[in-house]
């Protein structure tokens, strides 16, 4: 039987407790109203990985098959919501490498209004997956990894709080945790701790314009770290009754000090950059699509090391009847180094 690390258990049993606090008795739904909702997926994709520096084997794409579940709790209260999701998936190499394995992932969420003007917004992900692929559906660009050499493990806690000062002008402020652990000893872990502070003003035409700056921290344990800012300038708004349209602008600046195993001597590196992205949805009578891109400073996905990121996703779904739904979606992402 395989043993979880001791992380993995905190998490899942904290995740546990609030499935158990959402399925509690009658007091419960005397209070608020609890929603589940189960669904299934079943779907085929061709995962490729196309590092400059890997070996031929690696570099070659594969065909892989997927079917799992995805089972969402929500919890309804006047001034509190609560949200609960786990999703198993079994995949399998579909040629002759006989790869496979299941990805597990967990999503709490909790929105709570403390008072007529400021809510509190918790958001925390468990993603464990196999030597296959580390795959979230598309929504976001996010950087991935393919290691196709053990397992992974990815945890994301965020915390935000919202306060309003009037029809039109809010702030915001969040600190966010993160990590990614792999049993590929040729990629290193990493530790990410940061927080962000920011502004917005809704226009009187529609449309949002938001301003926000951050710092971050990046923990490479013995190779190293990094400590990262950022600047950004955003809008958002719908072009139509159907289009939804968000563009981001900035920069960011980065001191990194890495070392080499065995060796006492650090190097130093700072470098300075642009960062921005958009993303695009359409709703139309028959399908929904969207699509996104953006170039950031990231902590590295087991590199061990500050680098450039670009991610760009392309999704399609359409509904057939009420109770099936198809889809089609793809994502691609490049990791580079600081030009110093």
């Amino acid at each position: 039987m395989e043993r979880l690390p001791a992380e993995k258990w905190r998490h899942i049993g904290l995740a546990g407790a609030l499935l158990s606090l959402l399925l509690a008795g009658p007091s419960w739904a005397q209070q608020g109203r609890l929603s589940v909702v189960l669904e299934g997926e079943a779907g085929v994709r061709d995962d490729g990985n196309y590092g400059q520096q890997q070996d031929q084997a690696l570099r070659q794409s594969r065909m892989v098959g997927r079917a799992g579940l995805n089972l969402q709790l929500s919890y309804l209260l006047q001034r509190l919501s609560l949200a609960l999701g786990y999703s198993p998936y079994y995949e399998q190499a579909l040629d002759d490498s006989g790869i496979s394995g299941t990805t597990h992932r967990l999503d709490f969420g909790l929105v709570g209004d403390l008072s007529r003007r400021s809510r509190l917004n918790v958001r925390e992900s468990l993603l464990s997956t196999p030597d296959v692929d580390l795959y979230a559906p598309v929504s976001t660009p996010e950087t991935t990894v393919v290691t196709r050499h053990g397992n992974q493990l990815s945890h994301l806690l965020d915390v935000s709080l919202d306060q309003t000062f009037s029809r039109h002008a809010s702030m915001f402020f969040g600190v966010t945790h993160s990590l990614r652990r792999y049993e590929d000893v040729n990629l290193y872990d990493s530790q990410t701790l940061g927080g962000r502070l920011g502004g917005a003003f809704d226009l009187t035409r529609g449309g949002r314009i938001e301003a926000g700056v951050g710092v971050w921290r990046y923990d490479y344990k013995d190779r190293g770290d990094a400590d990262a800012r950022t600047l950004g300038v955003a809008w958002a708004g719908d072009l139509g009754r159907d289009n939804h349209l968000r563009l981001e602008a900035g920069g960011y600046s980065v001191d990194s000090t890495l070392r080499q195993a065995g060796s006492p001597a650090a190097e130093r590196q700072s470098d300075t950059g642009w960062r921005g992205g958009f993303q695009f949805a359409r709703d139309e009578r028959l399908f929904h699509w969207s699509l996104g891109a953006s170039h950031d400073i990231s902590p590295g996905a087991g590199l061990g090391r500050a680098v450039t990121a670009d991610n760009a996703f392309l999704g399609l779904s359409t509904a057939i009847g009420r109770r099936l739904t198809l889809g089609l979606d793809g994502n691609v992402s490049r990791q580079r180094d600081l030009s110093h």
